[in-house]
């Protein structure tokens, strides 16, 4: 058992890349996500390759966010500046209702996922900005790509909803209707991501609380470290919360010490290793860089 700390929207902005690899070099962020078509993406490249323990996977974009492609080429699906629509229920539906999309939306993940591997990066995982890789006329084809080019995980936001009460700083009954919908939905994505041979994770955290994440939250559930392994996911260097403060605090730190284990890949029985485990040697690796350079 174990847990995998994320962080999503790498790219998004200098604030948010540099958050991440502060957490990461402290020993608490295992992996990030990347948006390909921000203002700060090529920061977060740089950034990345500058820190090869951290894992780096695809944050595919099509809603409240800039695509890679030109409006030109998909017309129907962004502004003239490369805006996809913020809000993220206004374009499920209308990718679910309106079928000519389809062939926009493929091209442009496929444009994502061909910017991912320009950028030399390993992919690491594959996840959605609010979570519209799972959107029916998307999943099909962020898994093939994500298979194509031996991603380790795709995410799949299925919280456990027993843990998430207990340790919830904001339960409510919506909440749990909305975990509920969502773990129903998501049922047959999982198994299939299984049979596939990616890394399945008994489920995530940081779903539900998004926007009220809290070190009495996280220290919780990794206090009641239930069985199996699951991703709890982050937005470090965002205005709208104390992620970062969370990932640094010594607290958090400390019981990670205490969980620090290693789970394996189904498919290719790769280790990953534990968040605190490659923090760990990317701090090492930090000083020795350091050492190198005063010398």
């Amino acid at each position: 058992m174990g847990f995998c700390f994320t962080a999503d929207d790498f790219g998004s902005s200098s604030e948010t890349n540099h958050a991440i690899i502060k957490a990461h070099q402290a020993g608490t962020l295992h992996a990030a996500s990347l948006m390909m078509g921000e203002a700060a993406t090529q920061e977060a490249v740089a950034l990345a390759k500058a820190n090869p323990l951290l894992r780096v996977g695809l944050h595919v974009v099509v809603t409240d966010g800039k695509s890679v492609l030109p409006q030109d080429e998909i017309p129907d699906l962004v502004s003239a500046d490369r805006w996809f629509p913020q809000s993220a229920a206004h374009t499920w539906l209308k990718y679910f209702f309106h079928p000519r999309l389809r062939a926009q939306l493929q091209k442009e993940i496929d444009a994502q996922f061909e910017a991912f591997l320009q950028t030399g990066l390993r992919l690491s995982h594959v996840d959605g900005h609010h979570h519209q890789h799972i959107h029916p006329l998307i999943f099909r084809r962020v898994i093939q790509l994500a298979k194509e080019h031996r991603a380790q995980w795709v995410r799949i936001p299925r919280e456990n909803l027993k843990i998430w009460k207990l340790a919830s700083e904001t339960p409510n009954f919506l909440k749990w209707l909305h975990g509920l919908l969502y773990y129903v939905m998501t049922r047959k994505m999982r198994e299939k991501l299984t049979r596939e041979g990616f890394l399945a994770f008994d489920g995530v955290f940081g779903f539900l609380d998004t926007w009220h994440m809290s070190k009495e939250y996280v220290l919780k559930i990794l206090e009641v470290n239930p069985p199996g392994n699951y991703e709890m996911y982050f937005h470090p260097g965002a205005s709208w919360n104390h992620d970062l403060e969370i990932l640094l605090d010594p607290a958090v730190i400390n019981t990670l010490k205490k969980l620090e284990k290693t789970t394996e890949h189904p498919g290719s029985r790769d280790e990953v290793p534990s968040a605190l485990a490659v923090g760990k040697a990317a701090q090492n690796k930090t000083i020795e860089s350091q050492a190198r350079s005063e010398s």
